[in-house]
């Protein structure tokens, strides 16, 4: 197992846990983060004390780490992985999205994930495509270690994980495209910063046609606006926007701070497009890089430490 791997895999973790922590207070409000940037209290939606709490984005990122560990093949999965979902539900369930929570309050979900996920995708017109899926699928990265070996069975890993609650073909798309880049700035490092080169050096195949939300500036994605906040074209090209800026302003845990920062003053779903990009930035930069303050500020490290475990088994 090599070491540098090994910290960029745990950066990725870390840095999105980060992220949605920094953005969860923030989440569809009007931002006004805190000199120097950190963790804040308080939540739009829940008036809680939220100062260093991940939020569902990184619990089902979890939950899909665990699933994987779960079983011994794909076929498997969709029913684990459902499993660990109903369970977080069940207990906790805070953020759910609309789609996500339709889904996983079927009684037929359990054991007809797939179904009923695609059944819910066709009541909403065949037109829902939310961020609910990519916001967890660095899970599916880090499930498989990053191995480039494994690329075939981690992509229909990442295919299963998204379509278990949405089956939109757009939301399987941003999934694709995100954990492409992912596993490549993972294996590559710097060379792997420009945020599609891996899907159109490594993922043609499966990316033909990348959409223009995943080249914009970070004004034009708009990603305040009300009704398209939560789109998965538009968190994915969050990402993006994120690790282009990673190239250009070069490798520091400040930039990672400084590129969040924007990013979450930006509005909309703010803690969604954070964790998305915290995964990005922190497997490119890879743990010993992020912020010291913000790891050490960060709740719940064990659980994270938990799914890293699981994780480092399956590098080679």
């Amino acid at each position: 197992m090599k070491s540098d791997k090994s910290d960029s895999l745990k950066g990725a973790l870390y840095g999105a846990a980060i992220g949605d922590a920094l953005g969860a207070p923030f989440e569809f409000d009007t931002p006004v983060p805190p000199e120097p940037f950190s963790y804040v209290k308080g939540h739009a939606f829940y008036k809680e004390d939220l100062s260093g709490e991940w939020t569902d984005d990184t619990a089902q990122l979890l939950c899909l780490i665990r699933a994987r560990a779960a079983v011994k093949s794909l076929e498997e999965f969709p029913k684990a992985f459902a499993k660990e979902l109903v369970y977080w539900f069940q207990t906790d369930g805070r953020g759910c999205g609309l789609l996500t929570n339709r889904v996983l309050s079927d009684v037929a979900f359990p054991h007809f994930p797939l179904e009923v996920a695609h059944d819910a995708w066709v009541e909403s017109g065949r037109n829902s495509a939310p961020n609910g899926a990519v916001m967890r699928t660095a899970g599916a990265i880090l499930a498989h270690g990053a191995v480039l070996e494994k690329r075939w069975e981690t992509l229909k890993l990442t295919e299963l994980a998204c379509q278990v609650t949405h089956a939109d073909p757009r939301c399987l798309v941003s999934c694709k495209a995100v954990n492409i880049a992912l596993s490549y700035v993972i294996n590559f490092g710097q060379d792997g910063f420009s945020p599609l080169k891996g899907a159109l050096e490594h993922g043609v195949d499966v990316v033909p046609q990348p959409d223009k939300h995943w080249f914009e500036a970070l004004t034009l994605l708009e990603l305040q606006l009300p009704t398209q906040a939560g789109f998965t074209y538009k968190c994915a090209g969050a990402g993006f926007w994120a690790l282009r800026q990673l190239d250009n302003r070069g490798i520091s845990g400040g930039n990672f701070r400084q590129i969040l920062k924007e990013l979450i003053l930006a509005g909309g779903d703010t803690d969604t497009n954070a964790a998305v990009a915290g995964a990005l930035l922190g497997g490119a930069l890879g743990f010993k890089n992020l912020p010291k303050d913000l790891i050490r500020g960060l709740k719940r490290k064990e659980e994270l430490e938990e799914g890293l475990a699981l994780c480092y088994k399956e590098v080679v």
